[in-house]
């Protein structure tokens, strides 16, 4: 888990206030309780100027540097646009140059929140590279080309399998873009600067807060949205695209994956009824579910030694036509054979409990006695998607 924050000002470009940097002061810290082992930041001026850094250490140490110091002086002297990162290490080692921001062709600078299940892939089919280290410089290498096409982020994303909420600057034409999944949150809000975004809102609303900056309106980011600001003009708001849809394919690479589906349940998006979710708990607590797995999450972050771990998972399932989310641990298993072995490979648990999210209208799963069925892939195929 990491996160995502930052600072736009839209109404003036005489730099930011005391009060909007002692925000951001606040924010690097608090958002630190989503990610401690590396932090980054890039900040963009009246001059358009772009400085970016990032280091191994956690934001409460970040703000102590002298590093920092200058950050703060420039930024109340020129500032207009502001992202930081804070980094909780899930794929490759803990350096610096596995920390965010990741820069592609000396333009854009990208920051990720997220974890992806086939980054190698896109780093071989897509980005024609043998080896990168972690699946936020994948990521970067193949979203930012798109030059905020919706039509191109369309077919990036469709080979994309994950976890993901993306902001980057371009710094050739000064645009700050916005994307994310419903696996990961990020929230925004109207200031009387500009705006300011988040991966928490409480985080957000209370460095703002306690520096008395009145929120407006806040809301999260729409899912498969393109958001766009033009970060060089004054007044300029989010122009907000819907990324069009197209079905999920199989991961890329030399093997395609055919998932049998049964049709025989409803394929309802609506909010479930009391009487429908009672039916739905009938059917499923103590039935066996097969599903895919699209996120994990280590529950053990600090045992950096262990060979084997505990992980949290969450997939779905294509014999489940609603909105739904399947979640359960995976005791004992080692990074690799997780993503080599269990992820991407079918998988069965047994229905212990049924939850309903109302706010975002999806039937919660959870599963245990998880393991592997006896064969995943149906066909195999040298085409790539």
């Amino acid at each position: 888990m990491c996160g995502i924050f930052g600072l736009v000002s839209t109404k003036t470009r005489a730099g930011f206030s005391v009060s909007e940097m002692k925000s951001l002061h606040d924010l690097m810290v608090m958002n630190s309780l989503r990610g401690e082992d590396a932090t980054g930041y890039s900040l963009f001026n009246n001059k358009n100027e772009f400085y970016s850094g990032k280091h191994t250490i956690p934001g409460w140490d970040m703000v102590k540097t002298s590093e920092w110091d200058f950050i703060n002086t420039e930024g109340v002297r020129a500032g207009l646009a502001f992202i930081g990162h804070n980094r909780k290490k899930t794929i490759g080692d803990n350096k610096v140059e596995n920390a965010h921001p990741f820069i592609v062709d000396n333009r854009y600078i990208f920051f990720h929140n997220g974890t992806l299940t086939n980054w190698k892939d896109l780093t071989k089919n897509l980005l024609n590279k043998e080896s990168i280290e972690v699946d936020s410089e994948a990521l970067a290498g193949v979203v930012t080309p798109c030059n905020g096409d919706i039509t191109a982020l369309s077919e990036v994303f469709y080979n994309v399998y994950g976890a993901y909420a993306c902001v980057w600057f371009d710094t050739l034409d000064l645009k700050l873009y916005v994307v994310r999944n419903s696996d990961r949150s990020l929230w925004f809000t109207k200031t009387s600067f500009g705006y300011a975004f988040a991966s928490e809102l409480g985080m957000l609303s209370s460095a703002l807060g306690r520096n008395n900056i009145k929120i407006t309106d806040p809301q999260e980011f729409k899912p498969k949205h393109l958001y766009t600001l033009d970060i060089s003009t004054i007044g300029s708001e989010f122009i907000e695209e819907k990324i069009p849809e197209k079905k999920a394919g199989p991961p890329i690479g030399g093997a395609t994956l055919h998932h049998m589906k049964n049709m025989d349940v409803d394929n309802d998006y609506k909010e479930v009824s009391k009487n429908r979710y009672k039916s739905i708990r009938k059917k499923y607590v103590g039935s066996t579910l097969s599903f895919w797995i699209n996120d994990f999450e280590e529950l053990e972050p600090e045992a950096d030694q262990k060979t084997c771990m505990d992980w949290l998972i969450l997939g779905e399932s294509d014999n489940v036509k609603m909105n739904h989310t399947i979640k359960g641990i995976l005791h004992g298993i080692s990074m690799d054979d997780l993503l080599y072995k269990w992820d991407g490979a079918l998988l069965k648990g047994i229905v212990s409990n049924l939850d309903y999210n109302k706010a975002e209208k999806r039937v919660e799963f959870t599963v245990t006695a998880i393991h592997k069925t006896a064969s995943s892939v149906l066909c195999v195929s040298s085409n790539l998607h």
